[in-house]
């Protein structure tokens, strides 16, 4: 809550200190933050401009989907980076804002150029000429089907938690890869979490297998009729 971590600094230093508390844990691989996890209809999304386009009224904007990430949510998630680098913790607040995109963003915004193109081309949320800041490409990772299994995975951008205050975004969700069963590790995440912070609820503990059922539910139930 913005109350006991009222600055960006300060929710920051948890989100460093969640990430390697997490990834002391025996029979964890990896571990990670993310705003809005895939396949549980939450996310953001904001209109951009590219860099060197002509300028472009209200109604000929791109949009894309945005997420807030710790280093290592790719990895936590099997995300491949296909281009350039993963976001990092010295991507802080007082420095350019920076962001990885999707591959299917890469190829939509810079059509004709290859994916290890993107990097370091730059977008702006808003219009050309909005006093909102640049932001520049350090990496383009795999498509993540975020809010449907069945269309096309839509553009999608990442920004570094320390830069959240860019995006006004928190990070709600955190992931854990486990060598051994997930649904066991369960009270040692919890344990570290309020190793952290005794004061932080935690809710909706969960398998990503165990999300994705409950998002094909509707469908399953349908197929289960016919």
């Amino acid at each position: 809550p913005t109350a006991r971590y009222p600055t960006e600094a300060q929710r920051t230093a948890f989100y460093q200190r969640m990430v390697e508390r997490l990834q002391t844990l025996p029979g964890v691989t990896s571990a990670a933050g993310i705003s809005y996890l895939p396949l549980t209809m939450a996310g953001r999304t904001t209109a951009v401009s590219v860099e060197g386009e002509a300028s472009q009224a209200s109604t000929q904007l791109k949009f894309v989907d945005f997420r807030s990430a710790t280093p290592g949510y790719f990895k936590a998630m099997s995300i491949p980076v296909l281009a350039g680098r993963d976001v990092a913790w010295n991507d802080i607040d007082t420095s350019p804002v920076v962001i990885v995109v999707s591959e299917t963003m890469a190829r939509t915004f810079w059509p004709g150029a290859g994916i290890n193109d993107a990097v370091g081309k730059r977008i702006k949320p808003g219009r050309l000429q909005d006093p909102t800041p640049w932001l520049t490409v350090v990496g383009v990772v795999g498509d993540v089907h975020q809010l449907d299994l069945v269309r096309q995975p839509r553009p999608t951008m990442y920004v570094p938690a320390p830069q959240a205050s860019a995006t006004r975004d928190t990070l709600r969700d955190w992931v854990v890869r486990t060598a051994t069963d997930p649904v066991s590790l369960a009270p040692a995440v919890r344990g570290a979490v309020w190793s952290i912070d005794p004061t932080l609820p935690i809710t909706r503990t969960q398998t990503m297998e165990q999300i994705r059922s409950a998002f094909t539910a509707s469908q399953q139930f349908t197929l289960l009729l016919v």
